[in-house]
């Protein structure tokens, strides 16, 4: 049964209308009056039903559901989202120094040679499916499956003559939350930290253990204006066997990060954000990773400095001399000789011009022994034999490239994203930065990045090298159909300034030493539905920045330019 409450007006006015005396004493202007507030009356009630029945509605279908839950989750939360991209990028690779010995300048190297230009395009397609589960007041916990294995990635190709595709495990975590400003997590879950994509690839989900401390809540909780969070992640990066030999080849790969943000709100408009931050990696040995330009073996061996080649090729030859004296009496004298021929190639190891040496070298032992034989008719005779023994041996000696051990060491980079965000002609409007500055950048180009270890090619490190910056803009934002967003930024990422195995794939394909502009439109079709596309343009941060993991091994800063353009369309549900 529908249960009305009447407010005191209400009732008032049925007694008006029910009394006889009063509606007598009312003029009719009042009467009209009364009789319109009746009419609204009415409507309001009839509004009533139709919301007490679409409840109803809801029970029945709720108690009809076969969906049934444990007894445990308090609450459930599915969503997810699906995407379809075309993406094109062109990048134009540098070319390596010449190897030949006493060649230094790079551009003898590169002349008459065709721009070493890769062309790709794709079509590609996402899915991802997030679930999250309150256990109570105060536990939680949640999953996600996603395409595409790689940390840093999330769409997959279409390839593989109409193959299915896999589905991987994107998140798994349980969480913590005793208070409104503690909580702790421990599993593969969402990105914690406030941060651009400088440092981060969006698409990757820590593993590990992350804390929260909301301190504005805890210190200042009546303070609405701002807020203070700190958050600390022990990230379990990479397992290696402890078994192995070496300290690096037996420590697992831990990383440790920490950011206190700080936001202050000057109104329900106007914000700004401050997140210093540090991370650091304990130092361990990397294999197997998939990421986009993986800094991890076994990819990241470098070829042998020069690529020189030495062919060793071994004669043995035996020369006996059987001599008789005047009397008849018999001397051998057996003289062998190694002969040993020495080739040494550079490169390039075929066509012109290239530089071969050969080295002969001959060793020789005479022994002479009088067997005591007398043969009168021999006298004064000499008689000479020369064997060869065997075809000889040949050695090929390829030099061996150096390997980058502890691919984690030398990691200490400080973080400062930030953003100021306002209105602007009552459009949002978001002014937004990031920054990392690795203190540790010198050892790891010389240590890890090899940058030195062929001596035909001289690198300096610079300050530069350790640096990364980015700086863009935002207008407008994305919540229902018919909102817009534009954005554009700057950047410039060096050589040792980030961890090239987390940072974005999309803007200048991961690679480092590169300056980048990026410029991103997203429009709302629906709620859900949008559209987005995205242009990016790269170049080298340093000219002739080659050798070492620059250019070999992993090649993390090949790029002499780089372009990405991505369409998306994607629906979340």
């Amino acid at each position: 049964m529908l249960k009305i409450k009447l407010t005191p007006f209400a009732a008032l006015l049925a007694l008006a209308l029910t009394s006889p005396s009063m509606t007598r004493a009312q003029s009719k202007e009042d009467f009209d009056a009364l009789k319109k507030r009746v009419v609204e009356l009415e409507a309001e009630t009839k509004k009533l039903k139709v919301i007490a029945a679409d409840d109803k509605q809801v029970v029945v279908q709720q108690e009809q559901s076969k969906l049934k839950l444990s007894d445990a989750i308090t609450e459930l939360k599915l969503y997810g989202d699906v995407g379809v991209r075309y993406q094109y990028n062109q990048a134009d690779f540098q070319l390596d120094a010449p190897q030949a010995v006493g060649s230094t300048a790079f551009s003898a190297a590169k002349s008459g040679n065709v721009p070493n230009v890769n062309q790709q395009s794709r079509f590609r397609f996402k899915l991802r499916l997030f679930a999250d589960v309150k256990l109570g007041d105060q536990f939680f916990g949640g999953f996600g499956l996603s395409t595409n294995q790689a940390s840093d990635a999330n769409y997959q190709n279409f390839s593989g003559g109409y193959d299915k595709f896999g589905i991987y495990i994107a998140k798994a975590f349980l969480g913590w939350k005793p208070n409104d400003w503690f909580s702790v997590i421990v599993g593969k879950q969402d990105n914690p930290f406030y941060t651009t994509n400088l440092v981060w690839d969006p698409d990757i989900f820590p593993q590990g253990i992350v804390e929260t401390v909301d301190l504005g809540k805890l210190l200042f909780p009546d303070n609405k204006k701002f807020s203070l969070q700190l958050v600390a992640l022990q990230g379990a990066f990479h397992d290696n066997d402890e078994s192995a030999v070496g300290h690096s080849a037996g420590t697992d790969a831990w990383q440790f990060a920490e950011q206190l943000k700080a936001t202050y709100k000057f109104d329900k408009d106007t914000s700004l954000t401050l997140a210093p931050g540090f991370m650091t990696y304990t130092s361990a040995n990397l294999n197997g990773l998939l990421n986009n330009r993986a800094f991890s073996g076994p990819q990241d061996v470098l070829p042998a400095a020069a690529a020189v080649q030495t062919q060793t090729v071994t004669t043995t030859t035996a020369t006996t001399t059987v001599k008789y004296d005047a009397t008849g009496k018999q001397t051998i004298t057996t003289t062998p000789t190694n002969i040993t021929t020495t080739i040494t190639t550079f490169t390039p190891p075929t066509g012109s011009p290239r530089t071969v040496t050969q080295t002969v070298t001959n060793t020789q032992h005479q022994v002479t022994v009088a067997t005591g034989v007398v043969n009168a008719a021999l006298k004064n005779q000499t008689f000479v034999s020369t064997k060869t023994t065997g075809g000889g041996t040949v050695t090929v000696t390829s030099p061996v490239g150096a390997t980058p051990g502890a691919e984690t060491r030398n990691l200490n980079i400080l973080t400062a994203p930030g953003d100021l965000t306002f209105k602007l002609a009552g459009l949002k409007t978001q002014i937004y930065w990031d920054m990392a500055y690795n203190f540790s950048g010198g050892q790891r180009f010389t240590e890890e990045y090899l940058m030195n270890s062929n001596p035909l090619i001289v690198n300096n490190h610079t300050e530069r090298d350790n640096l990364a910056w980015l700086i863009g803009v935002k207008l407008g934002q994305n919540k229902k159909a018919g909102d817009w967003s534009l954005s554009a930024d700057y950047r410039e990422v060096g050589l040792t300034s980030v961890d090239p195995n987390i940072n974005d794939s999309d803007v200048g394909l991961s690679a480092l030493n590169i300056r980048a502009i990026t410029g991103c439109a997203i429009y709302n079709i629906t709620d859900s539905l949008s559209a987005r596309v995205m242009y990016s343009h790269g170049w080298n941060l340093k000219n002739n920045l080659i050798g070492g993991e620059a250019t070999g091994g992993a090649a993390i800063a090949n790029l002499n330019s780089v372009d990405v353009v991505q369409f998306d369309l994607g629906l979340k549900f």
